[in-house]
């Protein structure tokens, strides 16, 4: 496989991320309900307890890995066409890189909006984020 030529672009990398994070969404307000954030009479409270925040980040975290590991891709990379592989031979990556890739999400979300990775895949010649080259993965062309 030629890496540079099937690398996913930056838009629709962008894309992806958005329909991510749209459908993340609803688990913070599952946390933040949970942890005694959300009150109907006052709407969502401003101060989210840690209980919520631990559980919305690893929840969030457990989204993407569960999707990529099971269909090599989120649903957000499935609407818009885009898949997960390895970098050497375009198979499919196991657990560990995936895991790795996965937690690097936290740098990458740096400062916010995905800053670190924005940028990161606009540089790259194969369109990486920090966890993309850590583990030898590319979001490529499905």
């Amino acid at each position: 496989m030629d890496a540079t030529r099937t690398s996913a672009s930056l838009g629709r990398r962008t894309g992806a991320g958005v329909l991510d994070a749209l459908l993340a969404i609803p688990l913070f307000l599952a946390w933040s309900a949970i942890s005694g954030g959300l009150d109907s009479s006052h709407g969502v409270n401003a101060h989210v307890e840690n209980f919520a925040l631990l559980g919305y980040l690893a929840t969030y975290l457990a989204y993407f890995f569960v999707f990529e590991a099971t269909l090599g891709a989120t649903p957000g990379k499935l609407v818009v066409g885009l898949r997960v592989v390895r970098a050497g031979d375009g198979g499919r990556p196991s657990a560990g890189p995936l895991a790795g890739r996965t937690l690097l999400r936290l740098i990458d979300g740096l400062p916010v909006l995905y800053f670190v990775a924005f940028v990161c895949v606009a540089v790259t010649p194969t369109n990486q984020r920090i966890g993309d080259l850590a583990a030898g993965t590319l979001v490529v062309d499905a």
